[in-house]
């Protein structure tokens, strides 16, 4: 059993969007995302295929068996199957202009809330990945399954991370609400 995938073309020229390419020979694939901002972000991605293992890629793709009204999708995903080994290295990566939002014109408690919408999307996007990953451990009867997802961002900085986690650890403390995040405030009342 196999799952549906077409032979990468080798050519330079559009993919498909939400179409898996096997890829067969030893080729670079180079993924393109227009930013809001007009920008361009480029990932490059180099395959080696002496070892003969079995490559996969895909730029935002979701399964033709799932309905992709409600599912979410990464940029690129990166598929080796190992026959010898049983195992499949699944890579989901998606890029993002900006991982924190800490823009000197907005509030810090929006900047939470904008970090916060980004954060919790890219996890929802990494889970169906997961899924998608493991229908390749199911079709191919694959013992291992290594999943490894990736964000590849710009802007990226511990310090303004750190500097919201605190912002919101004080407000919740404090009990003030923050748009667009929903948490209980722990208690040591017994009822």
């Amino acid at each position: 059993m196999e799952i549906n995938s077409k032979v990468y073309p080798n050519t330079k020229g559009n993919l498909i969007d939400r179409t898996l390419y096997q890829i067969c020979a030893d080729c670079e694939i180079v993924f393109e995302e227009k930013q809001d901002d007009d920008t361009i972000d480029i990932l490059k991605v180099q395959f080696y295929t002496q070892d003969n293992p079995l490559f996969f890629y895909a730029k935002e793709y979701i399964p033709s068996i799932v309905s992709s009204r409600c599912a979410k999708d990464v940029d690129v995903s990166i598929i080796r199957l190992d026959k010898e080994t049983k195992c499949i290295i699944y890579k989901a990566i998606d890029l993002k202009r900006n991982l924190i939002t800490n823009a000197r014109s907005n509030e810090l408690l929006d900047n939470i809330d904008i970090t916060h919408r980004t954060l919790s999307h890219l996890v929802a996007q990494w889970n169906d990945s997961y899924t998608y990953a493991k229908l390749f451990q199911i079709v191919y009867h694959f013992y291992d399954l290594q999943f490894i997802p990736y964000v590849v961002t710009r802007n990226y900085s511990k310090n303004e991370l750190e500097q919201l986690i605190n912002t919101y650890k004080k407000h919740q403390e404090e009990d003030i609400p923050i748009r667009g995040i929903l948490a209980k405030k722990k208690t040591n009342k017994r009822s």
